[in-house]
Formats: structure tokens, C-alpha cells, sequence
């Protein structure tokens, strides 16, 4: 006796599944948005923390820095007024999110450099003297529009200008101190919230 067996399989479902994942990959801005938010979080934390993306701590400051940072009452690394820190933002598409400063000087703490000055003639605004040679102003006079040098206590109302001084050439050294950037951990972090965004509810 001859017999058939026939075999019909229904893919509307697993069809279905895989038109959801296409659909959630075309539009990736919910979780870029996520990204982009961790991503600002981790940033900001190595400011906190004075640490590099890969956790390893900033180049100490020179004792003079930390000395005149003391007197300000400020100790953080890269951190004056704070702006750099607070400068970040970030820009989120269909797919792709970034996040940075459009800070000139950043560059100089992200990657460090080096900073040649040539020597300079300066109008030393500085009164701190006790008593501080000045000059008093008048329509007629030298270059400068000033007349006689005369000596004054600091503070004194006479006062409009401190006498020129010279400052020498120099380099100054900006040491590497990473703050934006990407690690591993952070990485394989990002990667599994795209594919759970991807897969969604759906699951195969």
C-alpha cells in the first residue's frame, strides 16, 4: 500500500518576526539617545575622577599649578571654571550618535602639546607692589601717551598704568590627560543595547 506524507510550513510568523527586526534597525534614535547618555555619564565621571577612558589617573600637576589652584580654592585637574567639563553635547541620528566639545583647547588636554611663546614686551597691569612705579596720563608725551614715571603707593587713584616688561621665550608642555573616548567594557555595553533594540520583543 502507497502512502504520502506532506509536510506544509507555515513562516508567516517567523516572517513577521523578521519584518520587525528590519523596522527596528531602520530607526536605531532610541537607542543611540541611550548611548549618547551613557556615553556623556562616562565622560563626565573622568573629569570626576581624573581618569583616563581605560580608568588609568591624569599626569600629576606641576606644584606650581597645584599651589596657585590651592590659593583659588579649586583642586581638580583640567577643571578652572569648569568649562570644559560642562561643554559636552551630543547630536543623535537614525543611526549614529556623537558626543564632544567644540572647546579649541581640548584638543591640547585630550592628545597634550607642546606651545612655543616668543619673548614679548608687556604693559604690566599688575599693582601688588608695595610701592609701584606708574605713569600718569597725559595728551602729550611718548609713545604710549604717558608722561613722567613717577613712584606710587598700589592703589593710588593716580594710577593708569603699570611700566612695560619683557617676557622672555619659552615652551610650555601640555601632558596627555584622555578624557573622551571608548573602552572595551563600554564598547561591548553599547553593542548589546543595539542588538537588544534590534531584536526587541520579538526573539526567534
Amino acid at each position: 500500500m502507497a502512502w504520502t506524507l506532506d509536510f506544509a510550513l507555515d513562516d508567516r510568523d517567523v516572517r513577521r518576526t523578521l519584518m520587525g527586526y528590519a523596522d527596528n534597525a531602520r530607526d536605531l534614535s532610541p537607542v543611540m539617545e541611550r548611548i549618547g547618555n551613557a556615553g556623556m555619564l562616562a565622560t563626565d565621571q573622568r573629569f570626576e575622577n581624573e581618569v583616563d577612558p581605560d580608568g588609568r589617573a591624569w599626569e600629576a600637576l606641576r606644584p606650581s599649578t597645584i599651589a596657585k589652584k590651592a590659593k583659588a580654592g579649586r583642586e581638580k585637574k583640567l577643571q578652572w571654571a569648569g568649562h570644559l567639563r560642562r561643554s559636552f553635547t551630543r547630536r543623535v541620528t537614525a543611526n549614529s550618535v556623537t558626543w564632544g566639545t567644540n572647546l579649541a583647547y581640548a584638543a591640547a588636554h585630550q592628545f597634550g602639546a607642546t606651545i612655543f611663546r616668543a619673548a614679548r614686551t608687556l604693559l604690566d597691569s599688575r599693582i601688588s607692589m608695595r610701592r609701584a612705579v606708574v605713569v600718569r596720563k597725559t595728551k602729550a608725551g611718548d609713545e604710549f601717551g604717558y608722561k613722567a614715571l613717577l613712584f606710587a603707593r598700589a592703589g593710588d587713584k593716580r594710577v593708569v598704568a603699570m611700566a612695560r616688561r619683557v617676557v622672555g621665550e619659552g615652551t610650555i608642555v601640555i601632558p596627555a590627560r584622555p578624557f573622551a573616548g571608548i573602552n572595551d567594557t563600554e564598547r561591548q555595553e553599547y553593542v548589546g543595547m543595539i542588538r537588544d533594540h534590534v531584536l526587541g520583543k520579538g526573539k526567534l
